[in-house]
């Protein structure tokens, strides 16, 4: 007999009516028992009086059971305590409630609340390996033996999370990495397909394979996003098709390329249409012609192309590799994260004239500089004709959102030149700024300038032109303490509220952080509101280097206005931020 039930039947020998009708416990029939049995029970009650009311008894919970809902809790259990009374620090459930724990999670998402904003709406093409798509990691038990494989569905949930906060996505599958791995279990073929040949031959043989490739893993990734989104309530499909056609390569210097392809059209506003009913479009390399045939299309150019057809806000590689830029100096050498359009094209002039690329037999074994100089240079085409940004994303845990939704990013981003027309004044250019911030300066907004001292200081201005004519100027001039002044900012009438004055002010802050200045001020008098609402501050004219407080006109009263700079990916999200349509 356990001990609760020897406590009970004995306590039942002289109060079994009055357990009955308190605590609702049938009577228990008598049983024999010792005399010391008996005692030890009554002392065991009496020392134990209070706690036989206390919540965590068994007799009270069985009483409160029929006093409170199922999964219910007791009133009169509940204490309302200050949220910041001893009771309330002591608890480590309310150190979480409050904020002394995960306060990193909620700084993350305020940062990230912007770029969610900013993003919403916008379309995404993105070009992503088989071998990410599905990948296989081994594991190993105790005894080295080989478990089942494992997938691993990070960057599917990720795409996904991105579908789920607005972005219209494209997904180009290349399938290579498949095909190769079915190639090498065939005797009759040696080889593989190479990797950064944007065009191979393809015999009847080997597109079957591909067919039956592309097939799997467009359904593959169909059952991967549709659970993802039952899991998570998301309303919308995955839906693909033939959304581009495409044409042969032919016979290239005698060489006969068979069912390989180019790009020919892209059906953008069928695209669009499924976007609008919140699907997210997979299109595998698989292209049909007008004819009815099918042609293999490079993944690098076809992902390229439909971005350009949709005049997409990015398209994004996620790399297989991954690879990184380096900035080497005359002293040190940092990592460079962001390249403009014009310096990554003369990139990869200097690459491919090296010739350091070497064509490799299977595309799962190729190095990331070569992967990254085939997917710059498919993106180049697709900035030239209108697409913002190219970003190329490492094959790391969580780097796409990292890329998408954070300031400091995880790969490497190229974008389109903003400061097209953008240079360094000349000489003969003294006349036309002259012109352009003379009603200014009649109106006492700039303070007088004449011809000479313009001439004089002419390596300080840098001037935005449009068919040759000078429609925007600013001066940029540097002072010790890593700080540097804008100054003579002017945009033509004609060409005010077009972006101009942005382009300027961000090519001059670029700039800057090229010459390692981190601080940078404005004075005005009257345009105080416009450097407001582009990130400066307004500081204490003490703020100022010495020398430039030497020459603080102080009948004039200017106010002076400060921003610090943290580097080029600082500029980049500045720049995405502003520019969201």
């Amino acid at each position: 007999m356990s001990v609760l039930a020897c406590i009970t039947r004995s306590f039942c020998f002289s109060q079994s009516t009055h357990l009955w009708k308190k605590y609702g416990l049938k009577p228990l029939p008598r049983i024999p028992i010792s005399k010391r049995s008996l005692e030890q029970c009554i002392k065991f009650f009496q020392r134990g009086k209070e706690s036989w009311r206390n919540k965590n008894n068994c007799i009270c919970r069985y009483q409160s059971w029929h006093s409170m809902s199922t999964l219910g809790v007791t009133p009169e259990n509940i204490e309302i305590v200050d949220a910041y009374s001893e009771k309330s620090a002591k608890n480590g459930k309310f150190k979480q409630l409050s904020g002394e724990v995960g306060s990193s999670f909620v700084e993350l998402f305020r940062d990230s609340a912007q770029y969610i904003n900013a993003h919403r709406n916008s379309t995404m093409v993105i070009h992503i390996p088989s071998s990410l798509l599905l990948r296989e990691s081994k594991s190993y038990d105790g005894d080295d033996q080989l478990k089942q494989p494992r997938s691993d569905l990070t960057w599917v949930d990720d795409i996904a999370l991105a579908w789920t906060l607005g972005v219209n996505i494209v997904i180009i599958i290349d399938c290579k990495c498949h095909v190769n791995d079915r190639l090498e279990l065939l005797d009759s073929y040696q080889s593989s397909l190479p990797f950064n040949e944007t065009v191979i031959p393809i015999n009847q043989e080997l597109l079957h394979i591909i067919k039956e490739v592309s097939g799997g893993l467009r359904f593959d990734l169909e059952r991967l996003l549709t659970k993802f989104t039952s899991a998570n309530g998301h309303k919308g499909g995955i839906v693909s098709g033939n959304y581009f056609t495409a044409k042969p390569v032919g016979i290239i210097k005698g060489q006969n390329f068979g069912f390989a392809g180019n790009l020919r059209s892209v059906d953008a506003e069928k695209i669009r249409s499924a976007h609008k009913t919140n699907d997210i479009v997979v299109i595998s390399p698989l292209g049909v012609s007008p004819s009815g045939e099918f042609f293999f299309v490079n993944s690098y150019d076809l992902a390229a192309g439909v971005a350009t057809a949709l005049v997409a806000k990015k398209v994004i590689f996620c790399l297989q590799k991954g690879a990184y830029l380096l900035y080497h100096t005359r002293h040190d050498r940092k990592l460079l994260q962001s390249l403009r359009y014009s310096d990554a094209k003369e990139l990869l002039n200097i690459y491919l004239k090296r010739s350091s690329i070497q064509q490799k037999g299977s595309s799962c074994s190729n190095d990331g500089v070569a992967e990254m100089v085939v997917a710059m240079q498919a993106a180049m085409p697709s900035l030239h004709a209108g697409v913002k940004r190219a970003h190329f994303v490492n094959p790391t845990n969580g780097s796409l959102l990292r890329e998408l939704y954070t300031r400091d990013g995880s790969g490497t981003l190229v974008s389109r030149d903003l400061y097209d027309g953008i240079r360094g004044a000349t000489a003969e250019d003294v006349i036309s700024i002259y012109e352009l911030i003379l009603p200014l300066v009649k109106q006492g907004i700039l303070i007088p300038r004449s011809i000479r001292k313009i001439e004089e200081s002419i390596h300080l201005y840098h001037v935005l032109t449009r068919d040759g004519n000078i429609v925007a100027c600013g001066q940029i001039q540097r002072f010790e303490g890593c700080a540097a002044e804008i100054s003579c900012l002017v945009v033509h009438p004609d060409y005010r509220k077009s972006g101009m004055g942005d382009a300027l002010l961000g090519y001059m802050k670029r700039l800057c952080v090229q010459t390692g200045a981190m601080f940078l001020f404005a004075l005005s008098t009257q345009s105080m509101q416009w450097f407001i609402e582009r990130g400066f501050s307004e500081v204490d004219f003490s703020r100022l280097p010495p020398s430039r407080i030497k020459a603080y006109d102080h009948a004039r009263k200017s106010k002076v206005y400060m921003m610090v700079i943290d580097g080029d990916r600082d500029l980049d999200a500045t720049e995405l931020l502003r520019d969201r349509n």
